[in-house]
C-alpha cells in the first residue's frame, strides 16, 4: 500500500524532461549597441554638466498649468460638497459660486495648456 501512495506522489517528478529543450522566440526589436569614442563620451558629459540652467529648469515646470488646473477643479468639486452641506442659505450659495469658478478657471487654464502645447 506505501509503494502505491509512494508512486502517485513520485511518478510525476520522476517524468519531468531531462534533456535539453531549445526555445526559439522571435524578437521584435534588434539591439544596437553603439560604441562612443573617449572623445565623444568627453563632449556628452561636458554637455550634460555645463549645460544652460534655464534649459534644466524648465523641465519640472513642464506641467504645471495642467497641474494647477487640476488642484482649482478638485478644489471647485470641495467647495460643492461643502454647499451641500451647509445649514445656512447665504453660505451654501457662496461655496456654491466659489466651486463654479474655481472648475471654470481649471477648465479655462487646461483649455490654455492644451492650445500652448498643440501650437
Amino acid at each position: 500500500m506505501w509503494r502505491s501512495i509512494i508512486l502517485i506522489f513520485f511518478l510525476p517528478i520522476s517524468t519531468f524532461a531531462s534533456f535539453p529543450v531549445e526555445i526559439n522566440l522571435c524578437q521584435d526589436t534588434i539591439v544596437e549597441t553603439k560604441k562612443e569614442t573617449t572623445e565623444e563620451y568627453k563632449i556628452r558629459i561636458e554637455k550634460q554638466l555645463y549645460s544652460n540652467s534655464e534649459e534644466i529648469d524648465a523641465v519640472p515646470n513642464k506641467n504645471f498649468l495642467r497641474i494647477f488646473s487640476g488642484v482649482l477643479v478638485a478644489l471647485g468639486l470641495i467647495l460643492r460638497n461643502a454647499a451641500d452641506d451647509a445649514s445656512d442659505l447665504e453660505n451654501a450659495m457662496f461655496l456654491f459660486l466659489c466651486s463654479i469658478l474655481f472648475v471654470g478657471l481649471g477648465v479655462i487654464l487646461f483649455l490654455i495648456d492644451l492650445i500652448v502645447r498643440s501650437s
